[in-house]
């Protein structure tokens, strides 16, 4: 069965392939690059709907964010223009926990945005800013019978 985790390592992979440069998933304690220029992929939440008349169709929408961090404006800029298009237009991986490609899908929604520029002491210290863009993503499943 497809999970958010799935989806999630997918949008990793295909942003770490279509940037050139590292991408990580977000979580506590994960450790961030050293190089000035990466993203990060976060599953915010997933939220659970059953809708048909028989109980037996699961839809699952999935929250996420992807970070782009950068040591400067311009590639701020460069880097978020490619992950717009990703989000926007891009059919992706959906990639299990062995590595293997097992479908694609594309979001659905982008629900917002939010940069944090120099001026905030986390930038000031680590010298790099952030975008960061929040996005649902849906998975539907077909409750299995337990007999």
């Amino acid at each position: 069965m497809i999970n958010a985790s799935y989806l999630a390592y997918g949008l990793r992979k295909h942003l770490e392939e279509r940037l050139g440069i590292p991408s990580v998933i977000r979580f506590v304690g994960y450790k961030q690059p050293e190089e000035d220029n990466f993203t990060t992929v976060t599953n915010v939440s997933v939220i659970n709907n059953i809708e048909t008349k028989n109980k037996d169709l699961i839809n699952e929408k999935v929250y996420m964010q992807v970070g782009n961090y950068a040591g400067d404006i311009v590639t701020l800029g460069e880097q978020q223009a490619v992950i717009n298009d990703i989000l926007r237009y891009e059919s992706i991986p959906i990639i299990n926990l062995n590595g293997e490609e097992v479908g694609r899908y594309s979001i659905v929604d982008i629900t917002g945005g939010a940069n944090i520029p120099y001026g905030v002491a986390l930038e000031d210290e680590t010298e790099s800013i952030r975008n960061f863009t929040d996005f649902v993503a849906e998975i539907q499943h077909i409750k299995k019978s337990v007999n």
